[in-house]
């Protein structure tokens, strides 16, 4: 299987958050040199399961392909090698662990115990759970851009997309 490259320079910096603001020299918040292009948000958690990871690869792939998205992956956990994939991708990868997150814990175990697990597959495992809400963090994650897409990662992106004034 061919492997495909990112059509622009990687940075294979990454950036941890700690609730902090970012400064604005971190990768995921410096616009892209020499033109404006919009980034592509989305959000994983590093026990991603084998149901996950390859959605994960062709939401990406498909995304360096046929867009000129820059993937910005938010990955809660610690760098493993699902995230240094992303990262030899092309994909910016924020290392990020959000204030609320053991609340959410709270919430999953007491869904667990009510039986919910059974209604959602997003009360099945706490991976899951945590990688849908990761995006609540998208305001304190210090981006400077006017907008950004987020998509979640059960996407397939065949042609690029504009923003229309």
């Amino acid at each position: 299987s061919k492997q495909v490259r990112a059509p622009f320079p990687v940075d294979r910096r990454t950036h941890h958050v700690d609730h902090k603001l970012p400064s604005p020299q971190t990768s995921h918040t410096r616009p892209y040199p020499g033109r404006t292009r919009l980034k592509w948000v989305f959000a994983v958690d590093d026990a991603i399961d084998d149901t996950y990871a390859p959605m994960t690869k062709v939401a990406l792939l498909s995304a360096l392909k046929y867009t000129s998205l820059v993937p910005v992956c938010i990955f809660s956990g610690a760098p493993n090698r699902k995230s240094r994939w992303l990262e030899e991708m092309g994909a910016r990868v924020v290392f990020h662990t959000p204030t609320w997150r053991e609340k959410l814990y709270e919430g999953f175990k007491k869904a667990e115990e009510l039986r919910l697990n059974r209604s959602s597959p997003l009360y099945d495992k706490f991976s899951m759970m945590l990688a849908t809400w990761l995006r609540l963090d998208l305001g304190v994650l210090g981006f400077a851009d006017e907008y950004v897409l987020y998509a979640d990662v059960d996407v397939l992106f065949r042609q690029d997309s504009a923003l229309i004034a």
